[in-house]
């Protein structure tokens, strides 16, 4: 929990300080690239059965959503 907290906390603090510079559809999709990478960095260890889920749906919608502005 303590690592959540200090990653929510980092990605709050750097995308204000990179709202100076970028708009806020570049910074999505650098958020979006770094967790792409991370997920292919992970599925070596953990497979693709870690990814699979009964509820597809109920995970495309929000996804969809939250990109926009």
């Amino acid at each position: 929990m303590v690592g959540a907290l200090l990653s929510f906390s980092l990605m709050a603090v750097s995308v204000r300080e990179l709202l100076r510079t970028m708009g806020s559809f570049e910074i999505l999709f650098l958020r979006s690239l770094v967790s792409f990478v991370l997920m292919l960095a992970a599925l070596p260890r953990f497979g693709t059965e870690s990814l699979r889920t009964q509820r597809f749906g109920l995970h495309v919608v929000p996804s969809i959503f939250s990109g926009c502005p």
